[in-house]
């Protein structure tokens, strides 16, 4: 918000995203096209909402920058279906998305700088203390004692980074 808050509220549980998101992919396929297709349709369908949504806070965003799968060692069935995955692309459309209504293009953080560390307390695994222990989809810290889902964990220290960068006046790129 104005004030530099973090905003993260979500009125279902990610859970029940989930089970909606892949549904509705789903509905989609059945009333014909590719998976290609109906992937870019259910991405340029978040990513208007997304829009939408920080454009109504006028919300500095930010992405997780992830790698490449190396396709080499998997089946041919499994490297077939690897190839459908949209490295990059969601990215591009919510950069597209995001500029072209006024916002400031998304700042991209690398997920390994925000995956091992607390959201509550900041305590991570570096230095050979292991503060942080995943487990699953969960999370626990043995500092603060706090436990949660590790993607909203790893969420909120995106988004933390990403407003660090920005106080300090980085651009993004």
């Amino acid at each position: 918000d104005e004030k530099g808050t973090i905003l993260h509220e979500r009125s279902v549980s990610a859970r029940h995203y989930e089970r909606t998101a892949f549904s509705r992919l789903g509905q989609h396929r059945k009333q014909g096209g590719s998976f290609a297709q109906v992937l870019d349709t259910f991405h340029y369908e978040q990513v208007a909402e997304l829009v939408a949504e920080a454009t109504k806070f006028q919300a500095v965003l930010a992405v997780e920058t992830v790698g490449t799968i190396n396709k080499g060692k998997y089946s041919p069935g499994m490297n077939r279906r690897l190839s459908y995955w949209p490295f990059g692309k969601l990215q591009d459309i919510i950069a597209y998305k995001a500029q072209l209504t006024g916002l400031q293009k998304p700042y991209s953080v690398y997920s390994a700088t925000v995956r091992g560390l607390c959201s509550a307390c900041g305590a991570s695994n570096a230095n050979g203390e292991q503060h942080i222990a995943l487990e699953g989809p969960s999370y626990h810290c043995g500092k603060c004692e706090t436990r949660g889902n590790s993607g909203i964990n790893a969420a909120l220290n995106l988004a933390r980074r990403a407003k660090e960068l920005h106080d300090k006046g980085v651009m993004a790129r």
